[in-house]
């Protein structure tokens, strides 16, 4: 539950949920809560502001949150 947050702003990182049923299924139920509904509601305060972050660190960022896709776990791993 406490990457919901996190998962929710998905939509900006190039990820298609579609390649992830189990993720996109997960995110709906949640996002059905009340709780969660409560909790996202608050605390806009304590929120990044998109405009105080330097170029160089969008990028560093954007590196290693987007442009990731589902792939098939190797034998190797199965090990």
């Amino acid at each position: 539950m406490i990457c919901y947050p996190w998962a929710v702003t998905l939509q900006g990182r190039n990820l298609d949920l579609e390649e992830f049923p189990n993720v996109k299924r997960w995110m709906t139920e949640l996002g059905e809560r009340p709780a969660i509904k409560k909790a996202m509601a608050i605390g806009p305060e304590f929120r990044e502001d998109p405009a105080s972050i330097l170029p160089e660190e969008r990028a560093r960022r954007a590196k290693l949150l987007s442009h990731q896709r589902a792939q098939p776990v190797t034998a190797e791993w199965m090990k």
